[in-house]
């Protein structure tokens, strides 16, 4: 297991634009790193970075391991919705929490949930989206979806 924090500080950051050929699959801290930036990552600081930008493969933030809080549980600290909406005070990029027994298959111009529980869709200033299995993501991708 490794930090998304600790990640980014030691990866060479290439240039992809080059090519449009060249597969990309990360999960926990790889699927954080295929955002925009890693602004909305779970992690702790354990190192220095000089930016939390990421290689931008996808236009949005992600949150992998995304859970929600059981309601019966006396909760103390923040919850990831929380967090989120904090994120949304100053960032402007949507953010995809992806339930830790899913993922998404982006090839052919699509985008889709796959797994378990699926998705949330965190958009700043609206009620999060939920996407189930099977479900696509499309509308994340349309230029007008996000404003940087």
């Amino acid at each position: 297991m490794t930090s998304t924090i600790r990640l980014v500080s030691t990866i060479i950051l290439i240039d992809l634009s080059e090519t449009n050929t060249i597969g990309y699959i990360g999960c926990s801290a790889g699927a954080n790193l295929a955002g925009f930036g890693i602004y909305t990552t779970n992690d702790m600081p354990i190192v220095h970075v000089r930016s939390l930008k990421a290689l931008g493969l996808v236009p949005m933030c992600i949150n992998p391991h995304y859970h929600e809080i059981d309601e019966a549980f006396k909760h103390m600290g923040e919850t990831r919705d929380e967090r989120i909406h904090q994120y949304h005070q100053y960032g402007e990029l949507p953010v995809l929490a992806i339930f830790s027994d899913s993922y998404v298959l982006i090839q052919e111009g699509s985008a889709l949930v796959q797994g378990g529980l699926g998705a949330r869709v965190f958009r700043k200033g609206k009620e999060p989206v939920d996407v189930a299995s099977g479900g696509d993501l499309n509308d994340l991708f349309e230029p007008s979806s996000v404003t940087l």
